[in-house]
């Protein structure tokens, strides 16, 4: 039953139905309070026991969100709830009298230490959250606001992010050389693909390896013309010479280097295991205890065959998003 206004309310509902409807609400607020808590609580638990990595995730976070199907956010919150309190013996206690919400504990964790803990703890309890966020904002302006992105549409995305003088100056000095250099006005956006790229093609590993894939190709290539130049010295009915240098030719790609082959199916296969090879076989623990260094051909191999990306896969079956 629902009523357009209070007076038809009034008409129908008592006094004590009235009542019974506000004392719900008030339990149904206390039973969440209670469930967050529970929660913080069972997650401390989790990460304790490490059923979080039995169930297959790196993180309690990632578990948080995969296994428990909480949101991002709540994730977040919830997980640094859980570390928080263990720290903060004060901040715990007050969520357990009630004196303190989960969220407004959340917002005060980007500020709070152990000297001041008893004074946001204060503010936290007595403050609306809006002057909460003033007073947060008035002592760390960054850590409140953060970094935000949403869809604008499809395939835009706004980004928020608070940063320092220093780095803005040196964002607006790398537009006006990048403007210069095109003779034309450049947007910001222009500014973080041209460093953005810059910066991959310097240090990702996928992008080494492509280059690595490249200059062996380059170089196979170069002895496979040799090879042919020399049959081509040979007389023309000589087709035995001419057949064994092109064996030659093969056998010089396939094993002088063995791990050339970047485009093969195997390679760019996701779910196939990486090709066992006696030249490369080596123990992972030195004699020491010491996990030994990989050699950058095997490197270069993976990151081509992984595109960079953990190869771990959720119980649900999604694979990991690291990279």
């Amino acid at each position: 039953m629902s009523f357009k206004n209070l007076r038809q309310a009034k008409q129908t509902l008592s006094l004590k139905e009235f009542r019974r409807l506000y004392l719900q609400a008030e339990q149904a607020v206390a039973e969440l309070q209670k469930s967050e808590l529970h929660l913080i609580e069972t997650l401390q638990l989790i990460e304790d026991n490490m059923v979080h990595r039995w169930c297959g995730y790196n993180s309690l976070f990632e578990y948080s969100v995969q296994c428990l199907k909480l949101s991002r956010a709540q994730s977040y919150m919830y997980v640094n709830l859980s570390k928080a309190t263990r720290k903060y013996k004060k901040l715990a206690l007050a969520l357990n009298n009630g004196t303190v919400t989960p969220s407004k504990a959340a917002r005060v964790l980007s500020v709070i230490n152990e000297e001041n803990e008893q004074t946001w703890i204060i503010k936290a309890s007595t403050l609306p959250k809006a002057k909460l966020e003033k007073e947060i904002v008035r002592l760390n302006p960054k850590k409140v606001r953060g970094e935000r992105s949403e869809y604008l549409t499809a395939d835009i995305i706004e980004m928020k992010i608070p940063v320092s003088e220093e780095v803005y100056k040196m964002l607006v000095k790398v537009q006006d050389l990048l403007s210069s250099a095109k003779a034309e006005a450049v947007t910001m956006e222009e500014v973080f693909l041209c460093l953005g790229k810059e910066y991959l093609k310097k240090h990702d590993p996928v992008h080494k390896a492509e280059r690595y894939a490249k200059k062996v190709e380059k170089r196979i290539n170069k002895s496979d013309t040799k090879s042919q130049l020399s049959t081509d010295t040979t007389s023309e009915g000589n087709e035995v010479t001419i057949q064994k240098a092109v064996e030659n030719a093969i056998e010089l790609k396939t094993n002088s280097h063995p791990h050339s082959h970047f485009q093969s199916q195997n390679i760019n296969n996701n779910s196939s295991p990486i090709e066992k090879n006696k030249n490369l076989s080596f123990p992972a623990i030195d004699p020491w205890g010491k996990r030994m260094a990989i050699p950058s051909e095997v490197a270069h191999r993976v990151h081509l065959r992984d595109q960079g990306q953990c190869r771990h896969h959720y119980p649900s079956g999604e694979r990991c998003s690291a990279r």
